[in-house]
């Protein structure tokens, strides 16, 4: 039994420091997804600015802008999710190894895509369309 603690505390050090590494990517994805939040915002601003000033062509550049910051902004929601997963699989895994009696309850995995493909489709097909009107009216 003495000879199984220094490996424990060398798995449970192993797993810390990849604990940390995750948490710390996990960190810079939530600081990413603030980021892309307030740029979202910005650029529907001036689109909607844009609009008032009847530049159409370049509102709907910027609204393709934000589409894309969207899909971008989920992409790192995502990952953030995967990330906060394998943090907690690492917590479990520390935990079973120095309480090896006692039973842990196992993280369920998160649905790391619910739907916001779909919906960044058609938010991308409709400003498309209205593109296409726009342009078909003016020639």
């Amino acid at each position: 039994m003495a000879e199984s603690a220094p490996l424990n505390d060398s798995i449970v050090m192993d797993d810390t420091v990849l604990l940390r590494k995750h948490l710390l990517i996990h960190d810079r994805a939530v600081q990413q997804i603030i980021v892309l939040d307030r740029y979202i915002e910005r650029v529907k601003e001036k689109a909607v600015h844009q609009v008032q000033r009847g530049n159409k062509s370049r509102a709907l550049h910027l609204l393709n802008r934000k589409s894309v910051a969207i899909g971008l902004k989920n992409t790192y929601r995502q990952f953030r999710l995967r990330k906060w997963y394998q943090s907690q699989v690492l917590v479990v895994s520390m935990l079973s190894t120095l309480r090896p009696n006692q039973v842990t309850v196992q993280p369920t995995e998160p649905d790391t895509n619910p739907g916001y493909e779909g919906q960044q489709m058609e938010l991308f097909a409709k400003s498309q369309m209205v593109a296409q009107c726009s342009f078909d009216r003016a020639v």
